[in-house]
């Protein structure tokens, strides 16, 4: 009885790697791509014969083909690590019928570094997603494999799942899904505002560079504070941003010239960015608080102060531009 439960087991797994196999080409394979995996199979201490190897592939490339529309969600450790959605079997079932598209676990198919990972074929057109983390990320997936089955072509409209999209021939470094809203920060920008009633003026420059492989997103900063009399005061500061990897939201480190390291979380509404920020000196207000807006050239940068009656108003607006030349992608 054991053996023959072993026996399941092992060709339960020889399915499952076969398949993710056929997926990661496409529904293709090569010689080699074969050859690699029956050398890992082997490694794993997976018993079959050459003959059991062969059916299995077989059968992973009937199965790659069933139906109108099939999403192939990669069930290896790193993606089981990342999702922070239930993705057991009864649940991808319940799932599949509700979207009315086939879902398919596999054993891994890569890239591990864009996990969680998920092939859609609708006919014989694939896409791929990929850094679906949250609940509401996998929905979107879900959502777009919905229209795609229902109009039976991947060229509906993406929706929510834009963020996810991934292709790994001609973008292998995926920036962040979670960093899509801050995208807009990525280049050199240049900034000023004057400041009259105060007698000074502000200028600003802004580097902003995707970090490790797109996972976070790095900002240079210095800001020159200048007045009416000549004198003038010149700050720098590193920032990084990325999301918690268990809430999702958006975490920000500045490090400063000063020696002093402040972290804070980023508020997002609809395309604007906000975040708790200092009171400026010599001025009577309770809190203060940055709010970032995209512009077609960069972006706006607005302080905004309560002075007490739990109401922020604007403090200065600076209109910071993409300095011509600097790289966006």
């Amino acid at each position: 009885m054991s053996e023959q439960l072993t026996s399941q087991s092992d060709t339960s797994s020889l399915d499952s790697l076969t398949l993710a196999l056929v997926v990661s080409g496409l529904g293709f394979y090569t010689d080699e791509t074969v050859a690699d995996l029956r050398r890992y199979v082997e490694s794993k201490g997976i018993a079959h014969t050459a003959k059991e190897f062969d059916a299995s592939l077989e059968r992973a490339t009937r199965h790659f083909a069933q139906g109108d529309a099939h999403l192939f969600l990669c069930d290896g450790e790193p993606c089981q690590q990342r999702r922070r959605f239930d993705a057991t079997s009864n649940v991808l079932l319940r799932e599949a019928e509700r979207i009315g598209c086939r879902i398919s676990p596999t054993a891994c198919h890569g890239p591990c570094k864009q996990a969680p990972i998920a092939l859609l074929r609708i006919g014989h057109g694939c896409e791929f997603f990929a850094q679906f983390v949250q609940h509401r990320d996998w929905e979107a997936v879900l959502g777009f494999a919905r229209r795609a089955a229902q109009a039976k072509t991947l060229l509906v409209d993406a929706g929510t799942a834009q963020p996810f999209r991934f292709d790994p021939i001609h973008q292998p470094e995926k920036p962040s899904a979670a960093l899509e809203s801050v995208r807009f920060l990525v280049g050199h920008f240049e900034g000023a505002v004057e400041l009259p009633l105060e007698q000074r003026s502000i200028e600003k420059e802004v580097v902003g560079s995707w970090e490790a492989g797109g996972r976070f997103l790095s900002l240079r900063m210095a800001a020159t504070y200048r007045t009416k009399n000549g004198l003038w005061d010149r700050h720098q500061v590193f920032i990084v941003l990325g999301p918690d990897e268990a809430t999702g939201a958006l975490v920000s480190r500045a490090y400063t010239d000063g020696g002093v390291i402040h972290e804070f979380h980023i508020v997002i509404e609809e395309s604007r960015l906000m975040f708790a920020d200092r009171v400026p000196h010599h001025v009577p207000a309770m809190t203060a608080r940055k709010v970032l807006t995209p512009t077609e050239d960069g972006y706006e940068e607005t302080l905004e102060l309560d002075r007490g009656l739990g109401v922020f108003e604007p403090y200065y607006r600076m209109l910071i531009q993409r300095k011509e030349g600097s790289v966006t992608s």
